[in-house]
C-alpha cells in the first residue's frame, strides 16, 4: 500500500524507532502550554502520525489519518485542535455561534465498519 502524506506506514512495522518521530513537540509547533499537557501525560516524543499531522490539521484544513491502532491519530487530531481552540480563546477570537455550532467535528470509524 503506498504511503499518503498524511499516514506513517504499515501496521507490520511497530518497533519504538519506527513508531515515534524523530521530531520533538516543540518542533512540530506544539504550544509551551500544550507540550506541558502531553509531558503530564508522560508523552515526551510525537508518534509519526502526530508529527506529519499536527501542521495540515492545526491550519484548520481537512484532514483524514490513517495508521495502525495505538498509533496516536486521536491526540494527532485533537492536540492541534485544542492548541488551535486555545489561541483563538486567549486572542477573544473563540466565542459561541447564537445556533450552538460545534467548533470541529471528527469523525471515527468503529471496527464493524472497517
Amino acid at each position: 500500500r503506498p504511503k499518503s502524506p498524511l499516514t506513517s506506514g504499515g501496521a507490520d512495522e511497530t518497533s519504538s524507532s519506527y513508531f515515534y518521530s524523530q521530531k520533538s513537540f516543540q518542533t512540530i509547533g506544539l504550544s509551551d502550554k500544550m507540550v506541558g499537557v502531553v509531558e503530564a501525560m508522560r508523552i515526551n516524543r510525537p508518534s509519526k502520525i502526530q508529527a506529519l499531522s499536527f501542521s495540515t490539521v492545526l491550519s484548520g484544513k481537512h484532514a483524514v489519518l490513517g495508521d495502525q491502532t495505538g498509533s496516536g491519530k486521536t491526540l494527532a487530531y485533537l492536540l492541534p485542535i485544542v492548541q488551535r481552540m486555545e489561541e483563538r480563546l486567549s486572542e477573544g477570537k473563540l466565542q459561541r455561534s447564537p445556533e450552538r455550532a460545534p467548533y470541529v467535528v471528527v469523525m471515527t470509524p468503529t471496527t464493524e465498519l472497517a
